[in-house]
C-alpha cells in the first residue's frame, strides 16, 4: 500500500506528511461520501481542440473537520477532477491517476515546485484527482494569480473559442516574462512535459502567483499529466517554442523534429547558458529508469502501467539524450 498523495509506503490513507501538508493533519478518509454527479456547481467546457483541456470537467469542494464536502459557498479550498468522458480515448477512468502520478513524478523525482494533490475514489468507487488550491490563504480568500493567457492578452475570437490558448504566442513569449530563475524552471518543466507526453502545456497551463514580498513569481506547476496515454496521435507540443521553430496549428503540420536541440536553442534565446540546460537534460537522462519504476509502482492498472511507460520511452527516444 501506499500514500495516496506522495506514494511514500503506509497501510493505508494518508502519511502524517501529506496530511499536514493537504488537510492540516486532519485525517482524511481517501473515499468520498459523494459522487462527481451531486456536485451541481462545476465548470465544463467544450473541446475546440484535439487536446484535454475541453475533456476534463472540474469542482470544488471544501474541507470540514476531517471530511471533504461539497461547498456551501466560494471558500472552498480544493478543486476536484472526475475522470474524463470522452469517446475516442483510451484509459479515460484513469485519468485522475494519470494527473495524480505524474505531478507526484514531478515533485519526487525532478524536484519540480507542483501543486499539492492527492487521489481518491467518490462514492461510487471511481477515480477523483484533488489538488489543493495554491491561489488561496487558508481562510479561502483568492491570492493574486494569471496564468499567460491573461498576462499576453490571448483573447479567445468567440465565446467559446478554445484555440486562442494554443494558437495566439508561444513557449518563448511566456520565458520572456520570466526571471532568470524562473526561465530555468520553465525550460525544466517543458522538458519534463515532453518526456512524459503532456501535449497540452498551453497558455493557461502556466501562471505568476504574487509572493509574500509582492512579487510576481513562476507558480508551482499544475495540469500536468501524459495526455498522449488518452489521445495516443497527439505526439506534439500544445505551442510554438517561439522564433524559428514555426508550425502550423494542425499538429500534423509540424515543420521540425523536436529533440534536446530544441530546449537548448529555446532557452539560449531566452539568455540562459548552454550548461545550465545542458545540466537539466542530464538529469533526464540519468532518472529515466527512475520514472519508469515510479510508473509500475502506482495506481495505474497492468495495461495501463506498459502504456504509459511505452510512451514515456518513445519520448525519450526522440529526445535523444544518449547524444549528451
Amino acid at each position: 500500500m501506499s500514500c495516496n498523495s506522495c506514494y511514500k509506503d503506509i497501510e493505508s490513507g494518508f502519511c502524517s506528511s501529506c496530511k499536514r501538508k493537504l488537510f492540516d493533519r486532519s485525517d482524511v478518509p481517501v473515499q468520498l461520501d459523494f459522487n462527481w454527479s451531486d456536485l451541481k456547481e462545476f465548470k465544463q467546457a467544450n473541446p475546440k481542440t484535439f487536446s484535454m483541456s475541453g475533456m476534463q470537467s472540474k469542482g470544488y469542494i471544501s474541507r470540514l473537520r476531517n471530511k471533504l464536502v461539497i461547498p456551501t459557498d466560494k471558500s472552498y479550498l480544493y478543486m476536484i477532477k472526475p475522470a474524463i468522458s470522452k469517446s475516442g480515448t483510451t484509459f479515460s477512468e484513469e485519468s485522475p491517476v494519470n494527473e495524480h502520478l505524474t505531478m507526484t513524478m514531478a515533485e519526487n523525482i525532478f524536484k519540480i515546485n507542483t501543486a499539492l494533490s492527492a487521489l481518491l475514489r467518490f462514492k461510487d468507487g471511481k477515480w477523483a484527482y484533488v489538488t489543493k488550491l495554491f491561489d488561496r490563504d487558508n481562510k479561502g480568500n483568492r491570492l493574486l494569480l494569471e496564468d499567460f493567457a491573461s498576462i499576453l492578452n490571448a483573447i479567445p475570437k468567440t465565446e467559446n473559442d478554445d484555440s486562442y490558448k494554443y494558437e495566439a504566442s508561444t513557449y518563448f513569449s511566456i520565458g520572456e516574462k520570466l526571471s532568470f530563475i524562473d526561465k530555468l524552471k520553465f525550460i525544466k518543466i517543458l522538458i519534463y512535459n515532453f518526456a512524459i507526453g503532456n501535449c497540452d502545456a498551453h497558455l493557461k497551463n502556466f501562471s505568476l502567483i504574487e509572493s509574500s514580498d509582492k512579487d510576481m513569481i513562476y507558480s508551482p506547476a499544475y495540469d500536468l499529466m501524459n495526455t498522449r496515454l488518452h489521445i495516443y496521435q497527439d505526439k506534439y507540443p500544445a505551442l510554438n517554442f517561439g522564433p524559428g521553430f514555426e508550425r502550423g496549428f494542425d499538429i500534423s503540420e509540424s515543420k521540425h523534429k523536436y529533440d534536446y536541440m530544441s530546449f537548448v536553442i529555446l532557452g539560449e534565446k531566452l539568455g540562459l547558458d548552454e550548461e545550465n540546460i545542458y545540466e537539466i537534460l542530464k538529469e533526464f537522462k540519468n532518472k529515466k529508469d527512475e520514472v519508469l519504476q515510479f510508473v509500475t509502482q502506482s495506481f495505474l492498472t497492468e495495461k495501463a502501467k506498459i502504456h504509459y511507460n511505452r510512451i514515456v520511452m518513445e519520448q525519450y527516444k526522440q529526445l535523444n539524450l544518449k547524444e549528451i
